[in-house]
């Protein structure tokens, strides 16, 4: 599978690549490191904080 169609795939279902797992001895790098699109992605990753809960008056 050429590398486009994975990332077409990943982006189908709401995910992006961020980086490739170590291969076995004599293999191909092939699964990578993925993490939500968008701002579920961003928190993972700690570059966006979450709101402070609101307290109810």
């Amino acid at each position: 599978m050429a590398a486009g169609t994975m990332l077409a795939i990943y982006a189908t279902y709401g995910f992006e690549p961020v980086g490739r797992m170590e291969p076995y001895p004599g293999r191909r790098p092939h699964v990578m490191i993925v993490r939500p699109l968008g701002a579920a992605g961003r928190r993972a990753a700690g570059r966006e904080r979450c709101p402070a809960p609101q307290r109810a008056a």
